[in-house]
């Protein structure tokens, strides 16, 4: 799932290293996308992981980090009521919140960021691993033979039952969005 809303919305803010912020005046990073939505809009997980934050800030609002691996970590901000706990593992297409207008905000909105080894990087045009499922031997091991086998069927079982809610939707499937059409892909 490349962006974590089951329909598309626009792009409110780009991703831009040098934004003038609306409500300070002042020049800043906008380490993510703003997308415009209305309050109460599901929020979805991206990609397997854990719950890392589920809390309220000043400037970010109510917001969601979460970590992906050991590599990439995604977080959602001006929500309007979370449905995650720190700790919490979730998996891709799971509502973590409902989209809101709190913290520092204008409007209605969805902030959502993508970082990779600890640096912020562009949702719309980041290259990510196309999936976290079954490679190499864990393919052969869904004959159900051994330990190994049984742990590769479940996340096969898992990721097959979220492409059939989320069907054109792979699991960070960054690679290949059209840059052009900044809003996110029906799923």
């Amino acid at each position: 799932m490349r962006f974590p809303t089951a329909r598309q919305f626009r792009v409110s803010s780009n991703f831009n290293p040098r934004r003038l912020n609306p409500v300070t005046g002042r020049v800043a990073p906008h380490r993510g996308v703003d997308f415009a939505m209305p309050q109460g809009t599901p929020v979805l997980a991206v990609g397997d992981g854990e719950v890392v934050v589920a809390k309220r800030s000043g400037a970010a609002g109510y917001y969601v980090a979460i970590r992906h691996g050991r590599t990439y970590t995604t977080r959602y901000m001006h929500l309007r009521k979370l449905l995650v706990k720190p700790g919490q593992k979730v998996k891709r297409g799971d509502r973590i919140a409902l989209s809101g207008n709190t913290g520092r905000s204008t409007g209605p909105h969805l902030h959502y960021e993508v970082w990779i080894n600890q640096q912020a990087v562009n949702p719309l045009t980041a290259k990510l691993p196309r999936t976290e499922g079954l490679s190499g031997s864990d393919r052969t091991g869904l004959s159900g033979a051994g330990q190994r086998g049984r742990s590769a069927a479940a996340v096969w079982t898992n990721h097959r039952s979220v492409e059939s809610r989320c069907p054109r939707a792979p699991a960070f499937s960054f690679v290949g969005y059209p840059t052009s059409r900044y809003t996110i892909p029906l799923s």
